[in-house]
Order: structure tokens, then C-alpha cells, then sequence
């Protein structure tokens, strides 16, 4: 079985607290992965395992400081500098949760997007590495990162864009999200399902986030799986267990399906 676990920066961090770790979260949560490993293990079931996480207060305050936004349309500028500003931001970040993933024995890795990814009208992701390190029980763990495109500017790739692609390209069993909330909110609800039946009305309830995001929100995380045509689950990786139970197939949240 092969996962993909994205683990919201906003579960990881404060957003509006720059370079701050939320460590309750980080520790607990990686306890939860080490325990779903575990898990398998002693039932003698394999379980192959990617994580993404975004950028939280390390990638998105640095990025913001580099965005010029004129008529609704993005631009990076003095890139010279700000490319590494926010590449280093997010190693930072990146290099914080694998360690401590790894002082719980999780044997993860770090994939650095903006070393080899081109993110233009379409996106150019190599996944052999990926491919491979999986292949050695290793977890690869892959963060959102400012990116080149091919038109001679500058992109964010944020983990809600990294997630469906390697689903799509890696064909995963699951894909899961790990929220601050209980799943996508409708009149402050969690609506059980969205599929073709029902998606139109969902993104017209969808509104961006009010917090420092410059990646979209939850109506971008909506789009990319019904683009990718993928299969996965929305729910709030703040409560206890649930990162263990998702890992699981038991966690309760917003299921979307467009496989």
C-alpha cells in the first residue's frame, strides 16, 4: 500500500507567528506515524509511505515579502536574493521535522522541490529518486518551495500541488490531508463527501483563506484533486490519534473522490 501524507503547515506552525514550531504537534504527530508504522509491521502488511508538508511560518511570510500582486496577477521580485531567502526558509523548515521524525527511528528524507523542479504551465517533477528511495523503506518527505518556471519568472509549489501530481504519477492507494479543521467547512460544517455530484456547488461555499497563504487555501486544495483525478480524505490533524488513524483508513473527515 502506498500513502501520501501532507501535513499542513498550519498544524505545524502558527502562520501568523513567523518561524515559530508548534513542537506539541510535531512530536505527537511523528509518535502517531512511528505507531502506524509499527502497526503494519507486527501485522505483517506493507506500508509504503510519502510525506508533504507545507510551508507554515517558515515558507509563507518569506515568500510574501518577494510577491508583487498588480491586478490580481503574481510576480517574484529581487529574486537574486529572495529565491535563496525562501529556499533556506523552507530547508529549515524541512530539516526541524525530519529530525525529529527520525529521532522517533522514522526513516525520513528530504526532497528539496526547488532544486530540480520546473513549475510552468505544466509541471516538470522527476519522481525517480522518489521512486527509489521507496523502494528502500525510506520515507521521503517533500516540502513546498519556490520554484523556476519556463517563461523566465518565478512559482510557488505548494504541497497541496506536489500531493496530487506524484498520486497521479506514483498511482497511490490513498492521499491524506491533515488540516486544522475537520474537513472542508460548509456553514462551519464538515460535509461527509465531494465528488462530480456535488463539486460545483462545494467551490462556490469555498472562499481563500484569511490567514498569511499564498498558495490558495482550501478551494486550490479542492481543484488540484479533481484536476488529478485522485482519491483522499481532509480531516483535523490536531486531534489526537487522528494522523494515526488515517494511516489506518479509520479517521473521519471530508472524503473527495474523483478517480
Amino acid at each position: 500500500m502506498l500513502i501520501i501524507l501532507k501535513l499542513g503547515g498550519s498544524i505545524l506552525s502558527n502562520k501568523n507567528i513567523p518561524y515559530s514550531v508548534n513542537w506539541d504537534n510535531l512530536d505527537r504527530i511523528s509518535r502517531e506515524i512511528k505507531n502506524a508504522l509499527d502497526y503494519y509491521k507486527r501485522h505483517n502488511k506493507d506500508i509504503k509511505l510519502i510525506l508533504v508538508h507545507g510551508g507554515g511560518s517558515f515558507g509563507h511570510p518569506v515568500a510574501k515579502k518577494y510577491l508583487k500582486i498588480e491586478n490580481d496577477k503574481k510576480t517574484f521580485v529581487n529574486m537574486e536574493k529572495g529565491f535563496w531567502e525562501i529556499q533556506r526558509a523552507m530547508r529549515r523548515f524541512n530539516n526541524i521535522i525530519i529530525d525529529t521524525l527520525q529521532s522517533y527511528d522514522i526513516p525520513a528524507v528530504s526532497i528539496q522541490p526547488s532544486s530540480f523542479v520546473i513549475f510552468g504551465e505544466k509541471l516538470i517533477f522527476d519522481t525517480s529518486a522518489i521512486r527509489e528511495m521507496i523502494k528502500r523503506d525510506l520515507i521521503p518527505v517533500v516540502h513546498g518551495d519556490i520554484v523556476v518556471d519556463d517563461n523566465n519568472n518565478y512559482k510557488i509549489l505548494s504541497g497541496d500541488d506536489i500531493v496530487p501530481y506524484l498520486s497521479k504519477e506514483l498511482k497511490t492507494d490513498v492521499i491524506l490531508y491533515a488540516t486544522d479543521v475537520d474537513g472542508v467547512l460548509i456553514n462551519n460544517k464538515p460535509i461527509k463527501r465531494i465528488d462530480k455530484n456535488n463539486i460545483s456547488q462545494i467551490l462556490e461555499y469555498l472562499k481563500e483563506s484569511n490567514k498569511i497563504d499564498v498558495t490558495g487555501g482550501m478551494r486550490y486544495k479542492i481543484e488540484t484533486i479533481m484536476k488529478n483525478k485522485c482519491r483522499g480524505i481532509i480531516f483535523n490533524g490536531n486531534k489526537i490519534n487522528n494522523i494515526y488513524k488515517s494511516l489506518l483508513g479509520l479517521v473521519e473527515g471530508t472524503k473527495i473522490d474523483f478517480s
